[in-house]
């Protein structure tokens, strides 16, 4: 299953994507993910890099950003983030590890572009619940989703709840964990993460599916 975890809820874009100046003379692996991404119906496009110089072409990106007047905002979590925002268009780079493994990801969305129509909910979620973003695009011959949601319930409550709403919406439970539900429709496997952080009150819910060649949502 082709997953991009490391995009959900990323905004990205510009213009280009990796300029020649930013890898000029980097010890890198650059390449466009050919297919283009869909995020809440608007297309993104993404370019990935790795190498031992992962870290130099995101300090020269960010030079170059800051050079071009642009408001750099940044963040941090498992990757390191970097991102702008310009007359509709916003752009991400983010990047982790070490030494020839490294990895950078860099994502353009323009949002002054028609957005096409997302797919329809897989399923409807219990009470106190609601679906957020989603991200879709092609995998091989088929095609992935993923698709962020949140309830105000506990995990439990709200695994409980999905669980027994699941059969009577056609859809077919093969294995079930305290937190991940495997499922299956109409040529359409999923996992269903329901997880609740310490702390927070509210519960997260991620999809995340793919879908053979030729089948559509019901």
């Amino acid at each position: 299953m082709k997953v991009l975890l490391a995009l959900l809820g990323m905004w990205c874009m510009s213009a280009t994507g990796l300029e020649a100046r930013d890898t000029r003379g980097l010890s890198l692996m650059v390449e466009r993910i050919a297919e283009d991404i869909r995020v809440d119906g608007l297309t993104m496009q993404v370019h990935s890099a790795t190498g031992r110089d992962v870290a130099e072409l995101a300090a020269r990106i960010e030079a170059r950003w800051r050079a071009e007047g642009s408001v750099v905002q940044s963040a941090q979590s498992r990757w390191q983030m970097l991102s702008r925002f310009e007359r509709g268009r916003s752009e991400l780079i983010q990047w982790r590890g070490e030494g020839p493994s490294a990895q950078l990801l860099h994502s353009i969305l323009d949002t002054t572009r028609p957005a096409a129509r997302p797919a329809s909910e897989p399923f409807t979620l219990p009470l106190h619940c609601a679906w957020g973003r989603v991200i879709e695009g092609r995998a091989g011959l088929g095609s992935f989703e993923q698709r962020t949601g949140r309830c105000s319930n506990s995990s439990g409550t709200v695994f409980a709840a999905v669980q027994r709403s699941l059969a009577t919406q056609g859809w077919n439970v093969s294995r079930a964990s305290g937190t991940a539900l495997e499922l299956a429709r109409d040529g359409i496997e999923g996992r269903l993460f329901i997880t609740q952080d310490a702390g927070d009150a509210a519960t997260a819910v991620v999809w995340i599916a793919r879908r053979a060649v030729g089948r559509k949502h019901r």
